[in-house]
């Protein structure tokens, strides 16, 4: 212990190199990547296809999902927040503890950020010190702590144009359109029969209301949670125009 820093030693590092030797096999990245990942997104067959070679990837690769908001970036971020060693933070919550205390905490091997634009500036530089170097630095009562780590980064975010630009350079980039209506009511019908094990016809009959007033399918699927029957659908969008 001393002004500049505090160091620790290993009592035991026999016991360590067993305990080690014995969890190893239980940590495997590739083992725990569940097979159906990104089953219930429709479409987007190439971002699935990159983002499953990045998870598996041996050195961390970062990557980026820009578009309008009601895309399927969140569905995608939610999906790998599933990962084993996976943490998955709201950029504008991370100024309540500071992103650096956070990874200092979990240690995540994948760090998954949703509205990154809207992160604190302060909370920028240590995220470009970790996908640029891997090294998180942190200053607690005049004592610098300095940790290296081996995280991916999968961000998303609105705006990246709000983003600085060194820190866009480190991400590898995927940019997401609007739905179009077809396609909507293809992901809207397909998410709500498959988590919500409602009837395809009305699943449907959802799609088909709710996409002339948005196309976002997460409206869609709150309303799904709600219905029962195509009256009650209409029921809905009636009383939301009083």
């Amino acid at each position: 212990h001393s002004n500049s820093g505090r160091y620790y030693m290993v009592k035991d590092p026999e016991m360590v190199r067993e305990a080690l030797a014995t969890t190893e096999p239980l940590l495997s990245i590739n083992e725990g990547i569940p097979e159906d990942l990104f089953d219930h997104i429709v479409g987007y067959d190439d971002v699935k296809y990159w983002l499953l070679k990045s998870i598996k990837a041996e050195n961390p690769v970062h990557i980026l999902l820009a578009g309008p908001p009601a895309t399927a970036k969140s569905l995608f971020l939610e999906s790998l927040a599933l990962l084993p060693g996976s943490q998955y933070t709201l950029g504008g919550s991370s100024t309540k503890a500071g992103i650096a205390e956070f990874l200092l905490y979990f240690h995540p091997r994948f760090l998954i950020l949703d509205e990154l634009e809207k992160m604190d500036r302060n909370d920028f530089s240590v995220l470009l010190s970790l996908m640029s170097s891997g090294l998180v630095v942190t200053m607690k009562k005049g004592m610098r702590q300095a940790q290296k780590m081996q995280v991916s980064v999968y961000a998303g975010v609105n705006r990246p144009e709000l983003l600085p630009p060194e820190l866009r350079s480190r991400f590898l980039p995927f940019h997401f359109m609007e739905y179009s209506f077809k396609e909507f009511i293809q992901i809207a019908v397909t998410v709500i029969t498959r988590q919500l094990g409602k009837d395809p016809d009305l699943a449907q009959y959802i799609a088909e209301r709710v996409v002339f007033r948005t196309r976002d399918v997460r409206q869609a699927i709150q309303l799904a949670k709600l219905v029962d029957t195509k009256d009650e659908v209409d029921r809905y969008e009636g009383a939301r125009l009083l």
